[in-house]
């Protein structure tokens, strides 16, 4: 299992040493960028989708808190590597997974890289045992209000956030409202061939009609429903379709 990292460090040597010491002592940390600043790394973040990015606080043109308010949603794990002690309490608030105070110790490095990979492979367990494979084909369990429905995976056409719940849309015509958030389901599923094009809305790749792909892209789904494509998660979108759908 590799981890896709994103290091924002805006001194440049302690930006070769963050990534020299992960390379050398976490090979399942696969470096994906280098930024140093709040514009360039909202830049990367348009087009990538890191799963972690180890965060200086002193940026070029900011802080990481500027640029962390500038996000619609924080979907990667975050660890702080700087030489401010005082912004501990700040970082924790935004759910920080670490905190390594500067000049890095390699230890603490890789004591925090492994606690990043336990947590990500003890998602992935728990994930498994959330998909109820029956045999023929594998379903989940959709928590309503009022009921726990039983939907197989294959006939989930998209999925659409509705403030902290989610709508789910299947082949049958049959709509769901479900307690869970998207979020929840997007890391559920993306096994599936599932993908989060926006961040309102998920959808199955093998009910694919089009893409759109000028400046506004968007795709439709075999229920006639036209989604939009968020420019951050255009690019990546469009090589997973062309992983995933060769010809």
């Amino acid at each position: 299992m590799k981890i896709k990292a994103l290091i924002v460090e805006d001194e440049i040597n302690n930006q070769k040493l963050i990534e020299k010491y992960l390379t050398a002592y976490c090979p399942y940390i696969h470096i994906i960028g280098l930024t140093t600043g709040v514009n360039d790394t909202l830049a990367f973040l348009e087009n990538n989708k890191p799963e972690v990015a180890f965060m200086d606080i002193s940026l070029t043109d900011g802080n990481a808190f500027d640029l962390l308010a500038k996000l619609n949603d924080i979907n990667f794990e975050i660890i702080f590597i700087t030489s401010h002690e005082k912004y501990a309490i700040q970082a924790f608030r935004l759910h920080a997974l670490d905190y390594i105070l500067k000049p890095v110790n390699p230890d603490d490095l890789i004591k925090c890289c492994k606690l990043l990979r336990d947590k990500k492979l003890n998602s992935i367990e728990k994930l498994k045992h959330l998909v109820h494979n029956t045999g023929e084909a594998p379903k989940i369990a959709i928590h309503s209000f009022e009921s726990i429905d039983f939907v197989e995976i294959k006939h989930i056409i998209r999925l659409e956030s509705d403030e902290n719940y989610t709508r789910l849309f299947t082949a049958s015509g049959k709509p769901y409202l479900s307690s869970k958030s998207i979020k929840y389901y997007e890391e559920l599923l993306e096994p599936f061939g599932f993908f989060r094009v926006h961040k309102s809305h998920v959808i199955n790749t093998a009910y694919i009609v089009s893409v759109n792909k000028n400046d506004s892209g968007n795709v439709v789904v075999r229920d006639n429903t036209d989604i939009p494509i968020a420019r951050r998660r255009k690019q990546e979108f469009l090589d997973f379709l062309a992983m995933t759908f060769k010809g």
